[in-house]
């Protein structure tokens, strides 16, 4: 009896754990979703998937901190707009324009996660 107590209580502990994560996104599952829509709208070479995945998984991680102001939160996003557009070839930044509403919707729904 003690054993089915404790394997219930265990079953119930890990369970409830698992619940509670489930409302956040991990910064790695949302700087691939961010790669994958910028991907999706200029093209990306493997090595600016490289940097740029990890420039957003940074991002993501940095964002996630509560004790940074608004402000803070809204100037890094800014640097990491101006480190995108410093990644991108001409060619691409101006395929980002063209696309920009897209984009930026697609974020703005990763964003709101």
């Amino acid at each position: 009896m003690k054993k089915l107590f404790f394997t219930l209580a265990l079953l119930f502990a890990i369970s409830f754990g698992a619940n509670a994560q489930e409302g956040k996104v991990a910064p790695e599952a949302l700087a691939k979703n961010e790669l994958s829509a910028l991907n999706d709208a200029v093209g990306l070479t493997s090595q600016q998937q490289t940097d740029l995945y990890r420039l957003f998984e940074q991002k993501y991680k940095t964002l996630a901190d509560a004790s940074l102001s608004d402000e803070r939160k809204a100037e890094f996003s800014r640097v990491v707009d101006l480190k995108i557009q410093a990644t991108l070839t001409g060619d691409q930044n101006q395929k980002l324009e063209a696309n920009r509403k897209t984009f930026d919707k697609a974020r703005t729904s990763l964003n709101s996660k």
